[in-house]
């Protein structure tokens, strides 16, 4: 343990930790004009946003009082993401629950908090022991392969799994090393802080008593081992994210049976309905008027701005400005961000997202028949500038390190390119993903989807999967044999496609989320409720409380959009 660990431990059994964690704030407000500036931006935008919305959060919602059973969100401990906190914690309250906050020690963000009156907070301080360096080092010694590490769980937790992602994201590589020194003591550190959430989870499950856990990135430490701590214990463990579109949110209920399961994927009955349902054209064309809509306007995923810069291009300009043989097809490659969700949904068939754009690039190469396109990932743009970070992209360095110069038939579209992703759907033959957003997508306009991956919405009858990576290597060598979809195929991927984008999706109304992109994407959050009244008689949030009380669905549906499809005759 070093001193650091020690003073720390100190500070939080004499229940002084935030008194010594304020001192330091205010230190640094004498001393760092950085910190100074940051925090007085802060402090501004919480004024505002109080003096907007305060009292409306204020209002008093809880049908029973603070008796009801307590529900645990964990916070994401930053300014942008407590403002789409708040809406939630009060529907907890409308759903009979007494909210608790579990974040990370700050001002400012506290203050955010108190704006609701009567919501507990507590901090992961209060529960983390110290990091024992000693036991992960030999944890990582005793591991003779990455894959090894994968595999490593104490006590039920996926520690391994949770490191090694963890130190993926902090060191922004595909894939770890353990002969590299900077990997090896980013990996001990990472387990180290794994163990640590090990115990620090069971310490809050304890003493909170909440059978209702809501988490936001349940892929990373902390909230990893939190999360697969809840599942263990058979807690209520459910996951919010934001959806394809502003003023949108997924909601997911877990239990240990589906805990990979992409959030935006469909539940097995969710599932189950659509594809016995009866199919109306009107309801394709309404899902691809979505993505229409939302590419057009630049809102598609705009909390990470993935189209900020994009437009819709036609397929001839597209086909000039590439460059590509009109003679051939076209295989649209959509690598992933290497070193973001890294593990987390179902299994990679080659490992993960580097080794399979590695090993698809090398493919593409040797099979001059057909033009390929690869696309990088858009997002790579917002979260380099999050991070202060410019330069080429992880992915951009892997083609460049094993193709070099690129042959004639391959062609590279950069993450700020201005052809939005919708425009080569006019142009892709086939489009090539592990699980990517994009297979949805291609797959709703006809394009063969050819996956390496599980966890979403491979195996539904509309995608071409394989089961080993010889399989898949070997579809790639012959890519130009690979049929369109059938009739039947379209009509599985189109129902695929409603559920995600038209059903999953809670729209909100009371609230809206919009992000801008002169801000790195911040989200704005405006209230449309004031009163105790407005919360109480708004649809959407009626809605989601009645299903976190209810807690048997995994999906949370959008009403209106179950009100349409019911009036469909189900096969």
């Amino acid at each position: 343990m070093t001193f650091r660990d020690t003073l720390r431990q100190i500070l939080v059994r004499t229940r002084t930790f935030g008194i010594a964690h304020g001192a330091r704030r205010h230190i640094r407000l004498l001393t760092d004009g950085t910190y100074r500036a940051s925090e007085h931006g802060r402090r501004k935008a919480l004024q505002a946003f109080s003096e907007r919305h305060g009292e409306a959060l204020a209002s008093e919602l809880s049908p029973n009082g603070l008796s009801g059973p307590r529900a645990l969100l964990i916070g994401f401990g930053v300014d942008e993401c407590i403002r789409l906190e708040l809406p939630l914690l009060k529907i907890l309250e409308m759903a009979g629950f007494r909210p608790v906050v579990l974040t990370e020690r700050d001002g400012i963000l506290r203050e955010y908090y108190g704006l609701l009156g009567n919501t507990e907070v507590v901090y992961w301080d209060q529960y983390r022991p110290a990091l024992d360096y000693a036991r992960a080092a030999a944890l990582v010694d005793e591991a003779p392969t990455v894959q090894s590490l994968l595999e490593l769980e104490v006590d039920g937790i996926r520690v391994g799994r949770f490191a090694a992602a963890t130190a993926m994201k902090a060191l922004r590589v595909g894939e770890l090393d353990l002969q590299s020194d900077t990997h090896r003591r980013s990996l001990e550190l990472h387990l180290a802080s794994s163990l640590r959430y090990v115990l620090a989870s069971r310490h809050i499950l304890d003493e909170l008593r909440s059978d209702t856990v809501l988490f936001v990135d349940r892929g990373y430490t902390p909230q990893a081992e939190l999360f697969d701590t809840c599942l263990n214990r058979g807690l209520d463990a459910i996951t919010w994210n934001t959806a394809h579109k502003s003023s949108a949110l997924l909601f997911k209920r877990y239990d240990r049976h589906i805990r990979d399961e992409h959030y935006s994927s469909l539940s097995a009955k969710t599932w189950d309905r659509l594809r016995k349902a009866s199919w109306e054209e009107e309801k394709t064309d309404r899902v691809r008027d979505e993505l229409r809509r939302t590419y057009e306007s630049q809102d598609w995923y705009s909390e990470v701005g993935t189209q900020f810069n994009a437009r819709t291009v036609d397929r001839q300009q597209i086909l000039a400005s590439i460059g590509v043989d009109r003679d051939k097809k076209v295989a649209v490659i959509f690598p992933h961000i290497v070193w973001d969700g890294s593990f987390f949904w179902g299994e990679d068939l080659l490992g993960n997202y580097r080794n399979w754009l590695v090993e698809t690039l090398k493919a593409a190469a040797a099979n001059d028949r057909v033009n390929w396109v690869v696309k990088i990932h858009p997002a790579n743009t917002t979260k380099n500038a999050r991070a202060g970070l410019d330069g080429m992209t992880a992915e951009e360095q892997i083609v460049r390190d094993h193709l070099g110069e690129l042959p004639d038939h391959m062609f590279l579209l950069p993450p700020e390119t201005e052809i939005s992703t919708y425009s080569l759907f006019a142009v892709a033959d086939y489009c090539l993903t592990v699980r990517g957003t994009v297979g949805m997508e291609a797959a709703l306009f006809g394009i063969p989807v050819i996956t390496a991956g599980t966890g979403r919405y491979d195996r539904r009858g509309f995608t071409v999967d394989s089961d080993s990576p010889e399989a898949y290597l070997a579809k790639l060598a012959h890519i130009e044999d690979v049929p369109p979809l059938t009739p039947e195929e379209s009509e599985l991927a189109a129902k695929f496609a409603y559920g995600v984008f038209i059903e999953r999706p809670c729209a909100l109304t009371s609230y809206s989320v919009t992000y801008r992109k002169e801000h790195l994407t911040q989200a704005d959050v405006r209230l449309n409720v004031e009163r105790r009244e407005d919360w109480l008689a708004a649809d959407d949030l009626v809605s989601l409380a009645s299903w976190l009380k209810d807690g048997s669905e995994s999906d949370y549906l959008h009403p209106q959009s179950m009100r349409d499809e019911s009036r469909v005759e189900t096969a």
